[in-house]
């Protein structure tokens, strides 16, 4: 019993930093995705 105990809170920690890091991934997409939109804006005002 404790040893299942202990396995379900790796299992959370693992999926807690996962979490992080795929909600960090998605913030990096999204903010490249802005600036190349910024960039296109750009270069249309020329």
């Amino acid at each position: 019993m404790e040893n299942k105990n202990k396995n379900e809170k790796i299992k959370m920690k693992k999926m807690l930093k996962n979490k992080k890091i795929t909600i960090r991934k998605k913030r990096l997409k999204r903010e490249k995705n802005e600036k190349e939109k910024k960039r296109e804006k750009d270069k249309k005002k020329d």
